[in-house]
């Protein structure tokens, strides 16, 4: 009996060593960010048509953990996403966003969740790897799977990615897709100058991914002017690939150009935007933007919105482009030209934007206008951390979502929001 009492002893005198000697002060970061609002909208079709009329109540919430010791960073971030009142049987409401009186929400996501390290004895290297967050103004910007090193500076900023869009059958080898990224940001003063490369190889069969066989590849240039009260912020894409599968052939492009004013708390800014469609007519060919970005489909285009409508840039969750606008399925592109104007008096914030839009392509017989908007932000600092807005949003319908035929009916689309936003 003596040795298991002796050897017992000895082991929680070790583990009491070793515990002191390994002991180190590891900050913990703890955040959270989200909005809870309500909107009444009235959508771009008369509700003969289509029912885009109606109004709903939703709150989002973003909690955050970052473990560090400053030479390695563990982040781990959760969302959770709610409409107020049950929106279906009870049932189907245990995998929607209805939240109703005795309900069991389960809708957690994880929306981050990666360790990045630095290395010692080379000032400014990093690794990554997780999921964590990508971002490149038209092309693409969202949390995903991917492994990353960068080598970082006062003036240059140098990363290669490789991010994991489609795995399948980890057994198979014809469903997988995989995007190479080299990104490169010069920076000087407040400017910078960042040129990013995209090479997407998809094999026959993947789970996401147009260039089936094939090799696409994206072209990008972001640059930002900024002197004393004046600056430019510019940005433009190509891409180019093919569909080896339904012998299709992708050329898209987007263009960005906003030069701005500064005057004390007024900022002024004038914009062009510029995304290339397709009209349908070569069956060979795709030349949509929307269709050639990172996913093909209707949930990818250009990321750095502004109008509240056409671009679905309002304050919502994930019940988006409440008007049916078709930002995510506007295959036809789209030019839209205005000048926004903000401004900060104390705890008070506005933004006022007015633009014209039409598309780019269309079919035979359907109108290229889609008309003309006017959006207003209204915020309200309720503390450091908290702001309440109002929100609205107004078009005047053009001709272009009567369709080819002309006989979808139309009227002109709005909505009113207002909600508080928070992070801390």
């Amino acid at each position: 009996m003596k040795k298991p009492v002796i050897l017992i002893f000895l082991l929680g005198f070790i583990s009491a060593a070793s515990a002191q000697e390994i002991k180190y002060d590891i900050p913990l970061k703890v955040g959270v960010n989200g909005i809870i609002y309500s909107t009444m909208y009235q959508g771009v079709y008369k509700e003969e048509t289509k029912d885009t009329n109606g109004d709903y109540t939703a709150a989002r919430i973003k909690p955050f953990l970052t473990f560090t010791d400053g030479n390695i960073e563990a982040m781990l971030k959760i969302e959770y996403d709610a409409v107020f009142g049950k929106t279906g049987t009870a049932a189907d409401d245990t995998k929607s966003e209805g939240t109703g009186p005795g309900d069991d929400r389960k809708g957690l996501e994880v929306t981050q969740a990666y360790l990045k390290t630095k290395v010692d004895g080379i000032d400014g290297l990093t690794l990554t790897g997780g999921i964590a967050n990508f971002d490149f103004p038209l092309v693409w910007e969202d949390d995903a799977p991917l492994a990353n090193i960068a080598y970082s500076n006062d003036s240059l900023d140098f990363r290669l990615y490789y991010v994991k869009p489609s795995e399948g059958d980890r057994n198979k080898g014809d469903d997988d897709s995989q995007i190479y990224i080299a990104d490169l940001t010069l920076k000087y003063d407040q400017s910078s100058l960042r040129p990013v490369f995209f090479a997407y190889q998809c094999k026959e069969n993947p789970k996401m991914g147009q260039f089936r066989e094939s090799m696409g590849y994206i072209y990008g240039l972001s640059f930002n002017l900024a002197i004393e009260g004046f600056g430019l912020d510019t940005s433009g894409a190509y891409i180019n690939g093919k569909d080896k599968v339904l012998d299709v052939d992708y050329s898209a492009w987007a263009f960005d150009f906003a030069p701005y004013i500064k005057m004390n708390s007024i900022k002024g800014t004038g914009f062009l935007t510029m995304v290339s469609g397709d009209d349908d007519s070569t069956s060979g060919t795709n030349e949509s933007f929307l269709s050639a970005t990172i996913d093909g489909s209707a949930v990818s285009g250009i990321n750095n919105w502004r109008l509240y409508i056409i671009e679905d840039a309002g304050s919502f969750t994930t019940y988006r482009d409440v008007a049916d606008a078709g930002k995510y399925t506007n295959t036809n592109g789209y030019l839209a030209v205005g000048l926004s104007i903000d401004a900060t008096l104390g705890p008070l914030t506005a933004r006022l934007l007015g633009a014209y839009a039409q598309a780019i392509k269309t079919v035979s017989g359907r109108d290229k206008e889609m008309g003309y908007e006017a959006d207003l932000n209204i915020g309200y600092a309720l503390t450091r951390s908290s702001t309440f807005y109002v929100e609205g949003a107004f078009l005047v319908t053009g001709d272009y979502y009567e369709g080819a035929s002309g006989t979808d009916k139309t009227q002109y689309a709005q909505y009113i929001n207002f909600g508080m936003t928070y992070s801390l």
